[in-house]
């Protein structure tokens, strides 16, 4: 999901220098611009940094910057193993959530999570502060989670065992 995301948003990047370009930009004020976002993300908390954060704070330690961004990995690859775990056993309870190929399953986290408890838990701003686009992209990339999830459960039946004694 994560390479999924980054390869987007490097063909965001792509189509609004070309944008930019087209209207007669200068490169350079283009560069500038995109290393100022690109340094304010950086310096910004997302909600996965927020709930390491927490975690840590709770315990009456503290995270510096490098440290809180491992650890916010580890918080969103622990979320996603998670998931991946209710996926199966849904799916082992319920067939109807392996709708089609996990799409239906990466639609569901996406607006649970993403659209509903990541902003309820004050981890991230409003929905309606986030432009469209990035809700698309994150979309995106939770359908093609719930795909892997789906592929990731079922058994792998394509190997050819006769004649192998």
């Amino acid at each position: 999901m994560d390479q999924f995301l980054k390869l987007s948003t490097v063909a965001q990047k792509s189509l609004e220098k070309q944008k930019k370009l087209a209207e007669h930009e200068s490169p350079w004020q283009i560069a500038h611009e995109q290393v100022q976002k690109e340094q304010k993300a950086a310096a910004q908390e997302d909600s996965t940094e927020i709930v390491a954060r927490k975690i840590v704070e709770a315990t009456g330690s503290h995270l510096d910057r490098e440290r809180k961004k491992k650890a916010g990995r580890a918080v969103h690859y622990t979320f996603g193993t998670l998931m991946g775990v209710v996926y199966a056993v849904s799916a082992e309870l319920l067939p109807e959530v392996t709708t089609g190929a996990g799409a239906a399953f990466g639609t569901l986290l996406f607006l649970s999570a993403d659209e509903v408890a990541v902003p309820a838990f004050q981890l991230s701003g409003p929905p309606t502060a986030t432009p469209g686009f990035d809700h698309l992209q994150h979309w995106a990339a939770h359908v093609v989670y719930g795909g892997i999830a789906r592929d990731g459960s079922q058994p792998d039946n394509t190997l050819d065992v006769k004649g192998a004694n």
